[in-house]
């Protein structure tokens, strides 16, 4: 005879259940509210004041990190004493303004920016911004950001912007990933562990930084944006098995865009680029190309894989840009310039050491 478990029984299975399941909901939602929280519009300006004071870099969270670059690049504009900017895409971060001796260099570049809106900024800079004598824009074949679907944008820094919004079951989706979890533990535990303290000194390179002003993803590392823009970013460099790990089986996303799209490009932005580059040549200036440095050996990797010249694929750019005087930096292939796999993050996100190779090689 099987004994009926008793309504006691019951009762408790059923509140241990409720309970827990209460705890997951609090426990996600408190991990949400932390991570897409709205900053104060106030910290902006003090974190950018603490700068100018400082040069160090401020911490940052990956959610507001774009709107803190575009706000950063306003202000120094707004100073008049920057003749240079970078724009595009997260690859052209590692670039330091010191790394240019004849120029005042800020580097705007901000997270997957495609290349219709990094034109639209260029555009508008070009014409409008008279302190704005150069302009370097990443053309990042390698991750696809050329092959959007072009879209005619006009970018007006003067004009309030509304904030996009996130999806709450896209929030909720970046709560429960092990990642988010961990860097939520790894904050509180360190908030109530560790002294709190305003400002300390970068592990990996001599300059202070601080995370008083925004909840940062990892807090006393330094990870954020330096006074000219570009980004420390927190991970080791690469190992010699990881790159080996790239090249045998890690290019098959990058062989796709060098196979389908390399080589093609939409008419309308060759139009941008030559917009840009007279509004500049009027002030004495022009634009630069950036194609962004990939680890060694991967863009000769996929030629190979490819059966096709990688030069040869770049053919259609190569030809406007010389038609137009426009000067291209092709740094695809990293290992030209002396750059090693312990220059990179992962595969085309490259350190500063990395560009301090490839930027000797040039003058403007």
């Amino acid at each position: 005879m099987i004994n009926k478990p008793s309504n006691k029984y019951l009762r408790f299975i059923m509140t241990v259940l409720s309970i827990t399941t209460v705890l997951i909901v609090l426990a996600i939602a408190y991990i949400v509210n932390t991570t897409f929280m709205t900053e104060e519009k106030s910290n902006y300006k003090k974190a950018f004041a603490w700068q100018v004071k400082n040069r160090g870099v401020v911490g940052i969270t990956v959610n507001i990190s774009s709107e803190y670059k575009q706000r950063m690049l306003e202000w120094r504009l707004a100073k008049k004493d920057v003749d240079t900017i970078i724009l595009g895409s997260s690859t052209a971060m590692g670039i330091k303004g010191e790394m240019f001796k004849n120029h005042i260099v800020f580097n705007g570049a901000t997270n997957s920016n495609v290349l219709y809106y990094t034109t639209a900024v260029a555009k508008y800079h070009s014409k409008h911004t008279n302190s704005v004598k150069n302009i370097i824009i990443g053309f990042d074949w390698a991750i696809g950001l050329p092959y959007w679907k072009y879209a005619a944008i006009k970018h007006d820094p003067l004009k309030k912007k509304k904030k996009k919004s996130i999806e709450l079951v896209d929030k909720i989706k970046d709560a429960v990933t092990y990642q988010r979890v961990k860097i939520i533990l790894s904050n509180e535990i360190d908030s109530l562990l560790a002294e709190p303290i305003t400002q300390y000194r970068c592990p990996h390179e001599n300059t202070i930084g601080t995370d008083q002003f925004f909840k940062t993803d990892q807090p006393k590392s330094c990870h954020g944006f330096r006074f000219d823009g570009s980004a420390v970013f927190p991970g080791l460099p690469m190992s010699e098995k990881k790159w080996i790990d790239y090249l045998e089986n890690g290019l098959k996303e990058y062989q796709k865009q060098f196979d389908k799209n390399l080589g093609t490009i939409d008419l309308q932005y060759l139009n941008d680029f030559k917009e840009i580059n007279q509004n500049l040549q009027k002030k004495g200036g022009k634009l630069i190309i950036l194609i962004p440095p990939l680890i060694p050996k991967a863009t000769a990797t996929m030629e190979h894989v490819g059966k096709k010249k990688y030069i040869k694929k770049l053919e259609r750019l190569l030809h406007f840009a010389k038609q137009n005087n426009i000067m291209i930096i092709d740094a695809s292939k990293s290992e030209e310039f002396g750059c090693k796999y312990k220059d990179f993050l992962d595969a085309h996100h490259a350190f500063p050491s990395c560009y301090e190779k490839i930027l000797k090689t040039i003058s403007f």
